[in-house]
């Protein structure tokens, strides 16, 4: 698929309303973006098969715990997802093809897994921002069932608990709100935001633009983003765009303290472009 090809079918799929966004299609649009050798279809497929096989085991119940049962012991039991501890910082972890295949990846990638073979089955599923994890979760005959995707697990509020003070301290309790849905943009959201971070962290800045690109498709005003492909632009030597999008940002958020530094950038910005004109 060409990268052309990629963006335009995900900013077809993002004017949709957000519940009807189809996360495992538009994951593999972003893979797909940067790496033509990508067809989003082939990992649709799979998915699909994924589904059958736990709809076969099924098929003599109308036990929607018994779906998720199955969905989880099919997926990280008999499939072997699981979570890439050792190579946490490889971008293939955020690409859903390369999860697919390998089957391993971040708690966020694994999450749209079980979320969208789920609603494959005609499970309720969805994303948690969980502080520190995110979690997916699915209703049951008896209420949700909260899954930790990265690890393979079922996790109770005791285990939630416990979950949370790892990340935020001993004193951090648990609150019911922690589990809220999160919305179709935020998932996505979040998947370019680790993208793009790992291709900051190597210097990969053509690569980190394309992220920015596309997180300001999904929030187009957002200060902080329009900040952040500021200063990837400037990095690439695109001093025009990169001072109208620190202008941008300085003009909307005059007391965030990373205001004082992105205010030196952009007296940097202004002596190059006078340079070049």
């Amino acid at each position: 698929m060409t990268p052309t090809a990629a963006r335009k079918r995900f900013c077809e799929l993002i004017q949709q309303p957000d519940a009807d966004i189809p996360l495992a299609e538009a994951c593999l649009l972003i893979a797909a973006e940067g790496r033509p050798q990508v067809e989003p279809d082939q990992g649709l497929q799979e998915l699909d098969r994924l589904a059958k096989t736990v709809a076969q085991m099924t098929r003599n119940s109308d036990s929607r715990s018994d779906r998720i049962h199955h969905l989880n012991h099919l997926l990280f039991k008999q499939e072997g997802f699981t979570g890439n501890r050792h190579q946490y910082e490889d971008p293939q972890n955020s690409f859903l093809d390369a999860v697919i295949e390998r089957r391993t990846g971040l708690p966020i990638t694994l999450a749209i897994v079980f979320i969208d073979v789920g609603r494959r089955l005609a499970l309720e599923t969805a994303g948690i921002s969980f502080p520190g994890h995110f979690l997916a979760k699915a209703v049951g005959d008896r209420g949700e069932v909260i899954v930790d995707a990265f690890n393979g697990c079922v996790m109770n509020k005791a285990a939630c608990q416990k979950r949370l003070q790892e990340v935020a301290g001993a004193k951090a309790r648990f609150d019911p709100r922690m589990l809220q849905s999160a919305s179709h943009t935020a998932i996505l959201t979040r998947v370019l935001s680790n993208l793009k971070r790992v291709h900051l962290k190597a210097s990969e800045f053509p690569a980190a633009l394309t992220c920015c690109e596309r997180l300001l498709l999904l929030s187009p005003n957002d200060p902080f983003e329009r900040r952040d492909r500021g200063l990837v632009y400037r990095q690439l030597e695109c001093f025009g765009p990169a001072l109208e999008d620190i202008d941008f940002f300085l003009a909307q958020c005059h007391d965030h303290p990373s205001t004082k530094a992105v205010r030196a950038v952009r007296e940097e910005l202004v002596l190059r472009n006078r340079q070049i004109h």
